[in-house]
């Protein structure tokens, strides 16, 4: 698929191509090279991509973006800088597209809820959408310069670390619409308050155009922020949740019934649990803010299925025995931790919570950890496995009837997994990417 030309490419970047050329999205590992991609060979303190640009070509790249001199015969674009052709093929492709642009951000539920709009808006039309978690500084524009001119629809993730790091992604993109799902202590390690990351949330509004449409969680603590100051850019607001402009009525086993600004749908969504079911009142909302047509997107949310490491469902055999594996071992934060086992006590069946750390949290970060507790006891979760040190402060406080094991490598935890499963387990795992759980279901899986 042809997404960039040479002649466009040049307009966009001021720079000057080898030859003639077209290609499809943009690359900067040379591993990961897909047929006709772009590559840029962008140079960073530990490697220049300039020394990959023949790799990248070998392996199907139909271009190379370069600022240095190439002495091979292969279609190149020349530009001053590859970092900063980027963001002009980004602002080019933007300018460009007839394209309704949606946006996400919240501390918890971004990928979901992108996963969620891709299928809802793909049944009304092309759809782009940010390839994976590329949603920093410097993903979030590849992937907007990595879509084709003629989409209806472009939907993009935008996350952050620190203050002031969405404000440019908004810039870039100039969003029709915009969803913060929850604002969480997550990274608070960096910020001074829970309140100040709803500000660096809010700087999702910055690219957009009075008119412009915000969806926000109004059961959230902090949804005041929001709103103030999506209202003071001129939006217009639509709020999620029990008392809000668009909510959930019901689920009964497959089927749901929620009200989307006050048309009552009803639609179906496969071993889904409730906490992301929720995210698919954000993914309605857009589709009826956008003029889309409600019935059509909502039957299309049957394909979604949770994602690797974000509460797939799947059933396995540990030594022969036969259990529910809850991979949700991608990240974690008190919220999602809180909401996984609020989903884990609906079994009838022994639960089993599987907990690594939860990470970036800051001087509280023994707080955060022991007050599972509650959530543990009032879920019903039958029994806690911990793993990692901050973990071993919850195992801690514990009662025994609750607690397993506290166990420090990943080598042992398969090996006692193993020993105490039963039939009919249900197995939640649960924790921050750099506690490594995702490495112990990867084994199990």
């Amino acid at each position: 698929m042809s997404i960039w030309n040479s002649n466009d490419a040049e307009k966009a970047t001021n720079g000057t191509s080898s030859q003639e050329w077209s290609g499809g999205k943009l690359t900067i590992d040379s591993r990961n090279i897909e047929k006709d991609d772009i590559f840029v060979a962008l140079s960073g303190e530990n490697t220049d991509g300039h020394n990959y640009v023949s790799e990248a070509l070998k392996r199907g790249a139909s271009c190379a973006i370069i600022s240095k001199d190439i002495n091979e015969n292969i279609a190149t674009l020349k530009v001053s800088d590859t970092l900063t052709a980027i963001d002009d093929l980004a602002i080019y492709r933007r300018n460009q597209t007839q394209a309704k642009m949606i946006a996400v951000t919240g501390s918890v539920g971004k990928t979901t809820t992108k996963e969620m709009l891709k299928l809802a808006f793909s049944a009304l039309g092309k759809t782009h959408s940010s390839q994976g978690n590329y949603n920093n500084r410097l993903g979030m524009p590849i992937s907007l310069a990595s879509m084709d001119h003629d989409c209806d629809y472009g939907i993009f993730e935008i996350g952050m670390n620190h203050s002031g790091e969405i404000s440019p992604l908004s810039d870039f993109l100039k969003p029709d619409l915009a969803i913060i799902t929850i604002i969480a202590p997550v990274h608070i390690e960096f910020f001074d308050s829970v309140e100040d990351i709803a500000l660096a949330k809010a700087e999702i509004f910055s690219g957009m155009k009075p008119g412009s449409t915000a969806i926000l969680n109004i059961d959230n603590k902090y949804h005041y922020i929001l709103e103030e100051l999506a209202k003071k850019k001129g939006l217009r607001v639509i709020n999620c949740g029990e008392e809000g402009d668009s909510k959930l009525i019901e689920i009964n086993g497959d089927t749901i019934t929620a009200n989307i600004m006050g048309e009552i749908i009803v639609y179906k969504m496969q071993q889904v649990p409730e906490h992301l079911i929720k995210n698919s009142i954000y993914v309605l909302s857009a589709v009826k803010a956008l003029g889309g047509d409600l019935k059509k997107a909502a039957a299309n949310l049957i394909n979604f299925f949770s994602l690797k490491g974000r509460g797939k469902k799947s059933e396995i055999y540990l030594d022969g025995k036969k259990v529910i594996l809850i991979d949700d071992s991608y990240n974690a934060s008190p919220p999602s931790v809180k909401a996984a086992l609020a989903s884990l006590g609906k079994y009838k069946n022994r639960k089993i919570a599987i907990l690594g750390n939860m990470l970036e949290l800051g001087e509280n970060s023994v707080k955060f950890h022991v007050d599972l507790k509650e959530d543990i006891e009032s879920n019903n979760i039958d029994k806690v496995i911990t793993f990692g040190n901050l973990m071993h402060e919850l195992h801690k406080c514990l009662p025994d009837n609750k607690k397993l094991s506290h166990i420090e490598t990943l080598d042992e935890l398969i090996t006692y997994v193993n020993n105490i499963s039963v039939d009919g387990d249900v197995i939640l795992v649960k924790g921050s990417h750099g506690s490594r759980l995702y490495q112990f279901v990867e084994h199990i899986s």
